[in-house]
């Protein structure tokens, strides 16, 4: 068989078919392989892709724990300084630290061990630095504390001793001593230097002293003035603090001798105590001066209208006692108000003569006297009864008398002003409009109407109406109802405008119904009526009426249920 020689490729390349069973080959085994690393770098990359995935999942997990777990942790650290603050944070430290480890088991139990580990190292500086803080937040409110207990101390002992007002020598050197002892044991705390312990030393008996001082100021000035000096003296107190007191100390010195002088002067005419105050040739001091002399003036004129009113309460007394009043006491009594007693004799001396026995009562007066009880209550108090003798009748003088009574009681007189507010409002909204005459007059009408009222309400009870019943009065005297029938129109009155037979005729006479009936028959009580028409108040009352009856609704208008 002839042989081939493989030396000579291009006859191995000119044999028939053998190039192209070899390309064959080549191309055949080449695409294997390409084939197979075309799957093996597509295996690859999804491998590369799940642990990505997973990575990502892992790391979600392990920072949402770790959120939830700093976000608890903020909160109970917020908690907890808010309430260990001072001497209460001895403890916080340990607090902190069982609160990591106790969150250490919350919160890694469920976690997958890859993202336990990816939080770690997080959460390990977290803690580290939430336990170093907490440390020095501890230290320094335990120090907060200590430093507020040792200032304390000492400014105890300094109250005491200035309360005890006992300034002498031993006892100053005492209290020093115990400041001094308190000091030393601060400084062996603080490892204070020798010029600390003196620094320290210097301010806080400078305090002590000074405040002592600043007593002993209202007392004698003098005394405070050597009091420095001795503390000056004993190395205690700056020798600078002479210099600032100074000013201090001759205002005091000069109020003092102000005062000895103004009562010396006190027994010459004020023009000639004002002439003394004049040759004065500091400035300062005769301010003073002319300012004590003014203040004895004030306080002899007080005196003297104390006499006087005391005078005019004795002499209205014998008036309302039918009592000639001597002239001894009128003599006492200040200028005005004797012309106005000798006024009120003369009245009464001229009504006696024409035969008037029957005080009729002025509204314009009587008004007047409501809105002093409104406006100054303080006058009202002091109001005498027997001087409204000639203008107000008997019955509403005791109403007034009794108002005034209770306003002198203090239990009692906050009630009756805000009555007397209520009452005035309401007042208010019947005169709108009126002419300042008319108003008045009505609205005295009005508040003895309501007043009359209430103090028959009260002697029924046998004690002090519920607000809710006064309140009822007031709304009661407010509503309108028909008193006259016309041919073209009715006459209507408010209930505080009606004479009693014309409350009579409309169905609510206020003799009729007691203070007792009204509290323990709330239908009737409903049942204010004009001419047998019922007044709702509540739903309640609403409810009871019968569909096509008349009713007077809260603000006084007729109308008929539908």
């Amino acid at each position: 068989m002839p042989t081939i020689p493989i030396g000579n490729r291009s006859q191995l390349a000119a044999l028939p078919g053998v190039r192209q069973s070899g390309a064959v080959v080549q191309d055949a085994f080449m695409g294997s392989a390409k084939r197979a690393g075309d799957a093996a770098q597509a295996l690859g990359q999804l491998s590369e892709g799940v642990d990505r995935a997973a990575l990502r999942a892992e790391q979600d997990e392990a920072f949402r724990a770790e959120t939830a777990l700093k976000t608890e942790y903020i909160e109970f650290e917020r908690g907890a300084r808010q309430r260990m603050q001072g001497a209460s944070a001895k403890g916080y430290t340990g607090e902190i630290e069982k609160w990591w480890k106790d969150a250490a088991g919350r919160y890694g139990g469920d976690l997958s061990p890859r993202a336990k580990q990816l939080a770690s190292r997080s959460l390990m500086n977290a803690q580290l630095a939430s336990v170093a803080a907490a440390s020095r937040w501890e230290d320094a409110q335990l120090e907060r504390s200590a430093e507020e207990s040792y200032g304390a101390s000492i400014g105890a002992e300094t109250q005491r001793y200035i309360e005890n007002n006992d300034f002498t020598p031993a006892a100053r050197d005492a209290s020093a001593a115990d400041i001094r002892s308190k000091i030393a044991a601060r400084a062996a705390v603080k490892g204070w230097t020798p010029e600390q312990v003196a620094q320290e030393t210097t301010k806080r008996l400078s305090s002590f002293h000074q405040l002592a001082a600043e007593r002993l100021l209202q007392q004698n000035p003098s005394m405070a003035d050597q009091y420095l000096k001795d503390a000056v003296n004993a190395k205690e107190l700056d020798d600078t603090a002479l210099t600032r007191w100074a000013p201090r100390l001759k205002d005091a010195a000069d109020s003092v001798r102000a005062d000895e002088q103004a009562l010396l002067l006190q027994a010459l005419p004020y023009e000639d105590q004002l002439k003394k105050v004049a040759e004065e040739k500091d400035p300062a001091f005769r301010k003073k001066l002319q300012t004590a002399v003014n203040q004895n003036r004030a306080l002899a004129k007080e005196a003297k209208r104390e006499r006087e009113e005391s005078a005019a309460d004795e002499a209205w007394q014998m008036v309302g006692q039918g009592k000639r009043v001597p002239e001894a006491v009128l003599a006492r009594m200040d200028g005005k108000g004797r012309v106005a007693l000798q006024d009120h004799l003369a009245l009464r001396a001229k009504q006696r003569a024409e035969g008037v026995s029957t005080v009729k009562t002025d509204p314009n007066a009587l008004a007047e006297v409501y809105d002093m009880m409104r406006d100054d209550p303080e006058g009202f108090k002091k109001l005498r009864m027997a001087s409204l003798t000639t203008k107000i009748g008997g019955s509403d003088i005791e109403q007034i008398a009794r108002l005034q009574r209770d306003m002198s009681k203090p239990d009692k007189e906050k009630a009756v002003l805000g009555m007397a507010k209520r009452v005035d409002v309401a007042g208010d909204s019947i005169t709108a409009g009126m002419s300042t005459q008319n108003a008045k007059v009505s609205r005295a009408a009005f508040n003895k109407y309501v007043y009359d009222r209430i103090d028959a309400l009260a002697t029924s009870l046998g004690k002090e109406p519920p607000e809710a019943e006064v309140q009822k009065v007031i709304d009661e005297a407010q509503i309108q109802a028909v008193t006259e029938k016309g041919w073209f129109s009715d006459t209507k009155k408010r209930y505080f405008e009606m004479t009693p037979e014309e409350r009579a005729a409309v169905g609510r006479s206020q003799e009729e119904t007691s203070a007792t009936e009204r509290l323990n028959a709330p239908a009737r009580n409903a049942s204010m009526t004009p001419r047998n028409v019922m007044v709702v108040r509540t739903a309640e009352d609403y409810a009871k009426i019968p569909r096509g009856a008349l009713f007077i609704d809260p603000e006084g208008r007729q109308r008929r249920k539908q």
